[in-house]
This record gives C-alpha cells, structure tokens and sequence, in this order.
C-alpha cells in the first residue's frame, strides 16, 4: 500500500519512520545492531529532536552503554530543561559509569 506524504513533510516523515524502525529493532536483543543503525540515522538527519536524542540515549543506557548515553540525555536536557524523566535517566546512567 503506499501511503501519503506531503512533500514538506518527507524529510520528518521518513525520519520519524526510522526512529520507529530502531523502537521496534531495539525489542529483540538480536537485532540490536540494526536498530543502533537506525536510531543513529535518524539523529543524524533531525539532530535538534529531542525525543530523538532521548531515544537512543534510553537504547544505550539499556544496552550497557550509559556513558555513551549521558550526551544524548543532556542534548535532550537542552531543549526540555524541566523533564523530570530525562533528568532522571541521565542520573542513572551517571551513577552507572
């Protein structure tokens, strides 16, 4: 089936569309890798998302990587200053390097 992007949107669209892709990947430990992939491409596309850097600062503290993590929480931290979860988060991956 295809579906209907406007064409401003492609770029958000598609990007949105890998951040899900790597949400979905990132369930299954045997497809870790690939969904670094994606959340990595992703970010690189729309690096001023916050959920973004949220997302793949949650896959690599969950998969051992907190110090890898903590940048993407703070990236996040600048544009949402009052998030309680990220702060949160960010002071486990901290606590965990």
């Amino acid at each position: 089936a295809f579906a209907y992007v406007p064409i401003g949107a492609s770029n958000e669209a598609r990007v949105t569309q890998e951040l899900a892709i790597a949400n979905a990947l990132a369930k299954d430990p045997a497809r870790r890798a690939p969904a670094l992939t994606f959340y990595q491409r992703a970010l690189r596309e729309a690096p001023q998302m916050p959920s973004f850097q949220w997302s793949l600062a949650m896959f690599l503290a969950q998969t051992g990587h907190p110090q890898d993590a903590v940048a993407h929480y703070r990236a996040a931290l600048a544009v949402w200053p009052d998030d309680a979860e990220t702060r949160f988060n960010l002071g486990l991956a901290l606590a965990a390097i």
